[in-house]
């Protein structure tokens, strides 16, 4: 949740101070990006790759 969180108020700042267009798809691809690197690096799953993690086959 906090880094849903996170990638919405990135891409908020993006939006008011730097004035780049905000696009759905891009702050999904951030969330998944940093969701996957929050658990391969904080979880005992880390062995799991990125293509397991997109197809959502975690354990």
């Amino acid at each position: 949740m906090f880094s849903a969180l996170w990638c919405l108020w990135v891409a908020r700042n993006e939006a008011i101070f730097s004035g780049i267009e905000v696009k759905v798809e891009n702050i999904f691809c951030n969330l998944k990006s940093l969701g996957f690197l929050w658990f391969k690096y904080r979880s005992r799953h880390n062995h799991i790759s990125w293509s397991d993690w997109c197809s959502f086959s975690v354990v």
